[in-house]
């Protein structure tokens, strides 16, 4: 989805997209978290995927943060 066509969208579902945005990042904080353990501690392919975890919960974040900011941005444009 652009952020044109998420802009579009009615407030309520701009809300239920950013709300699965949230949901992704929560369950890629919680998963790492129940790991509760180090990765030098664990096999190498169980390390890659924390790792990767981690990755996408960074992406997440910055989707999350891209498109709030866009949608202020559109938003002053729109007002202005």
């Amino acid at each position: 989805m652009n952020i044109r066509k998420f802009q579009e969208l009615p407030e309520e579902r701009r809300n239920e997209v950013e709300g699965y945005l949230w949901d992704g990042i929560a369950h890629l904080e919680s998963a790492i978290a129940k790991l509760g353990v180090c990765e030098s501690t664990v096999s190498e392919p169980f390390a890659t995927h924390i790792k990767v975890m981690e990755s996408q919960m960074r992406t997440l974040r910055s989707l999350h943060t891209n498109l709030t900011k866009q949608v202020e941005v559109l938003g002053m444009g729109a007002m202005g």
